[in-house]
């Protein structure tokens, strides 16, 4: 269409074009033409589209708020955060004996629950969960008693939430059988609201494994987008035992309770995973030291009664360690996960927006000892976008005959190990120096938080001190959000002091704000080389201190933790936003 009969369209039907456009696109528009740059600039509709995507949100169509509210609403929310402006202060205490599960997403906070003294200081097994909402329990009125609970009477291991999708709770369970002298794990799905079987799954329980009685424990991370259920076994406590039993990856269509994928890692150890999309996730190869992208295809639609086998189409590598460097745990997360249908908010109409799952960051807490026995551990975090590693993927996974994927598959001792890694290592491996340092920022340090993998959601981590008490930082990693700040601020490379009152009218608190471009550099007995990282981010920092053991992050809230002389969680100090 000629830009003549553009321009003399009805202006209800030009803003309706423009809504089509990303954001490059409207400001070009508003640049080169007068009255398209006053269309944009006086359609609320348009301009609450440019704030969504500067501040890396999607809309909440089911959302009840007019379009101007959404808008006051966004731009409220994303100022608060940028001054770290908390005005609704509850502490919430923890009466019952929690375990070392939790979990926090969704406006929804869990804790494992102990029934049982613990054997030892360090562990304790969980027998039941506790839950709350947090919009309830840290508003005007808070109930009394906000925890709710499930107990299975059973030794759970972990859990996934999928809490706006689909309301679902995935707890993963273990039982020794004496008869068989086998130890069994299942997957029980469970409806949050009502603590449940959910409705809409075909099983109540899914068999995920069976193994010979081993002494120690599983370590297992759950993980829900859409229909699909993925679970990662681990037996760290199995090292050094001959043979050594392999870790497990497994996924299921948690609807029908058909298993769709499964993988061995045979020689090699993956200790966390995270969904980059709804077809993509990233395994830590902690043996070969990388990430490894893992297309997941259309194993929904397959109608196999066989597990289809995960292909790892690309590589990426992490910074060389050292000779006498292991990598003795990871954690990783992603919040919020990618949805399984077009909706990201899927039976909840509650928040006009969220963070965009394809704009979050993925953050990497890596637990690296030097030296076997007498050795120190360090504790570094590693953030990046899931953007970043997602542009690497090859436009196609490889094809794979039959014969590769008998040789390849997945359950333990059923595979040739040789044949494994001869095809293991055909893959090849994008260096570090090539795509980490300008997409990624290391974090170095002792502080408690890299031990709480809870500290993203969206574009946002917060970060503390290594000693207590200590400040507390909201690094912002959307380039969008700091482009404007800088251009607002031209000098923000420096520190700038904002001020912001509390509601107590006779207190003040100061933070302060600041545009970090410099490099990080790492120089770490732990690497051969020494590390550079280089993503941007807008620093904010209180300048009061706080005592809290641990601090959490979920879209509209602070969490502190406090603990008990026992090292049990003993409260929770729920910090909301004010945006209103």
């Amino acid at each position: 269409m000629p830009e003549s009969l553009f321009l003399e369209l009805p202006s209800e039907l030009i803003v309706v074009i423009l809504s089509f456009l990303p954001l490059s696109d409207l400001v070009a528009c508003r640049r080169t033409n007068k009255l398209l740059d006053s269309t944009i600039e006086s359609s609320v509709v348009l301009q609450y589209l440019i704030e969504l995507q500067v501040a890396g949100a999607v809309d909440n169509p089911s959302s009840s708020l007019p379009v101007s509210d959404r808008l006051r609403v966004l731009k409220a929310r994303e100022s608060a955060w940028e001054q770290i402006e908390c005005t609704n202060v509850t502490s919430i205490r923890v009466d019952f004996n929690p375990s070392s599960i939790y979990d926090l997403t969704g406006g929804v906070f869990l804790l494992g629950e102990s029934l049982y003294e613990p054997f030892a200081r360090t562990f304790r097994e969980t027998d039941a969960l506790r839950w709350l909402r947090l919009s309830r329990a840290s508003g005007d009125k808070p109930t009394l008693s906000p925890w709710f609970k499930i107990d299975l009477e059973a030794s759970i291991l972990d859990v996934g939430l999928a809490v706006e999708e689909h309301d679902l709770i995935a707890v993963v369970t273990q039982a020794i059988q004496l008869q068989t002298r086998t130890v069994v794990f299942d997957v029980h799905l469970l409806q949050i609201a009502t603590g449940e079987c959910h409705p809409r799954a075909a099983h109540p329980a899914i068999r995920v494994s069976e193994v010979p009685i081993f002494a120690g424990q599983c370590s297992v991370s759950v993980e829900i987008v859409g229909d699909m259920l993925a679970i990662l076994m681990n037996f760290p406590y199995l090292q050094g035992v001959q043979p050594q039993r392999p870790g497990e990856f497994h996924m299921f269509d948690w609807l029908t309770g058909r298993q769709t994928l499964s993988r061995s890692g045979g020689h090699v150890q993956y200790l966390a995973f995270v969904f980059l999309s709804r077809d993509v996730v990233a395994l830590t190869n902690c043996t070969e030291n990388s990430l490894e992208l893992c297309h997941i295809g259309d194993t929904l639609s397959n109608d196999s009664p066989d597990p289809q086998r995960l292909e790892t189409v690309c590589r990426l590598a992490l910074p060389r360690l050292a000779p006498v460097a292991f990598i003795r745990q990871v954690l990783c997360r992603s919040e919020p996960n990618p949805s399984g249908c077009d909706s990201t908010f899927g039976n909840n109409d509650g928040s006009p927006f969220r963070p965009d799952p394809k704009d979050s960051v993925v953050i990497f807490n890596f637990f690296i000892r030097v030296g076997e026995i007498v050795g120190r551990v360090y504790t570094l975090s590693l953030i990046m976008h899931r953007s970043a590693l997602l542009a690497w993927l090859p436009p196609r996974p490889p094809k794979v005959s039959h014969s590769d994927a008998v040789s390849e598959d997945l359950l333990p001792g059923d595979t040739d190990d040789a044949s494994r890694r001869g095809l293991h290592a055909e893959l090849s491996t994008v260096p570090w120096a090539v795509w980490g340092p300008p997409a990624t920022r290391w974090l170095n340090g002792m502080s408690p938080n890299n031990r709480w993998i809870t500290t993203t959601c969206g574009q946002r981590h917060v970060a503390v001190g290594h000693d207590m008490p200590f400040q507390i930082s909201i690094l912002n990693f959307n380039q969008l959000s700091l482009r404007r700040f800088i251009a607002q601020h031209p000098h923000s490379e420096a520190l700038l002091s904002v001020t912001r009152e509390r509601t107590e009218p006779t207190n003040g608190e100061t933070v302060l704000i600041h545009a970090v471009h410099e490099p990080s550099t790492l120089f770490l007995e732990v690497f051969e080389e020494v590390v550079v990282s280089c993503l941007p981010y807008l620093s904010t920092t209180t300048i009061g201190e706080y005592d809290y053991a641990n601090v959490l992050l979920d879209e509209d809230r602070i969490i502190g933790i406090n603990l008990d002389e026992d090292e049990n969680i003993s409260e929770i100090v729920v910090h909301s936003i004010n945006y209103e």
